[in-house]
């Protein structure tokens, strides 16, 4: 349905087209969470940063020892080694966190929270991509379970 406004009527009205109009848009686009990406771009990418953030979470988790990078990398390397993505008999190899990753990376992972802006959401997947989490992309902790690189295909992807 078409608005029809006067050129006489109040400049308001005819800012907004007798509805508020301008008003509502600036408000919809003006979320500092989203940071001007739209709603269904934002909310698509939050439910895949949901799904690969609880990927971490738990593993971070049950696998990551606070002050103790030794503990750290010997369960993490049983676990990856279980679900055959480092080890013995896989051509990946994984040397394992350092001593100055270990608290920051850990601490990182498990302070990950919702709500999320959309520059935390990206910097995210792109450590998660191709940054220090990245060692952990491929893993699913069940043969039916999705890995975080699979989900990263479905981030959609936007202009800045």
């Amino acid at each position: 349905m078409i608005t029809l406004i006067s050129i006489l009527a109040p400049i308001d009205d005819q800012l907004n087209f007798g509805d508020n109009y301008v008003t509502r848009m600036e408000k919809l686009s003006d979320n500092p969470y989203r940071e001007g990406l739209s709603i269904e771009d934002y909310l698509h990418n939050l439910n895949i940063y949901a799904q690969i953030m609880k990927i971490y979470v738990d593993f971070f988790t049950e696998y990551w020892y606070e002050d103790n990078v030794e503990k750290t990398n010997e369960m993490m390397n049983k676990e990856l080694e279980r679900v055959g993505i480092f080890g013995p008999n896989t051509f990946r190899i994984w040397s394992g966190l350092t001593a100055e990753e270990n608290n920051s990376l850990g601490k990182y992972v498990l302070s990950l929270d919702l709500p999320v802006k959309r520059s935390d959401m990206e910097m995210f997947f792109e450590r998660v991509r191709r940054g220090d989490l990245e060692f952990l992309c491929r893993y699913c902790k069940t043969e039916y379970a999705t890995c975080a690189w699979d989900l990263l295909k479905e981030v959609r992807c936007y202009n800045k």
